[in-house]
């Protein structure tokens, strides 16, 4: 479903590091894409309100991926997201194909985050 393109989308650990920075619960955030810049926010929320696992998600934060051209967007929802239940992807019609990544949440995760902090800043 997903092809080679989407190589430089985020990890479990860089989403990790990513809501960690910006203050976020990392259960209730998702990383989803990558998309076009040119993507508009009422779009994502009408593709997302689609799948019965994020309640009410909001856009937190965008960033582009490593190679500058496509664009990873972080949602949070006012609820924990049910691990067990979150779809690998999402059908996002004429936009293809969105990847969806939880972060890590393993006993390293703190540990990668401050390696990622240090790498950051």
């Amino acid at each position: 479903m997903f092809d080679e393109n989407m190589s430089s989308f985020e990890t479990p650990q860089t989403v990790h590091q990513w809501c960690t920075a910006l203050g976020l619960n990392p259960r209730k955030v998702a990383a989803v894409g990558p998309m076009v810049p040119r993507v508009k926010e009422e779009f994502i929320y009408q593709i997302l309100d689609g799948e019965q696992t994020f309640y009410r998600p909001r856009v937190a934060a965008s960033r582009r991926d490593s190679a500058g051209v496509l664009l990873n967007v972080l949602i949070e929802s006012p609820k924990e997201i049910d691990r067990d239940r979150f779809p690998p992807g999402i059908d996002a019609e004429s936009e293809g194909p969105w990847k969806i990544v939880l972060p890590d949440m393993s006993d390293d995760a703190d540990e990668l985050t401050s390696q990622g902090d240090a790498l950051t800043t």
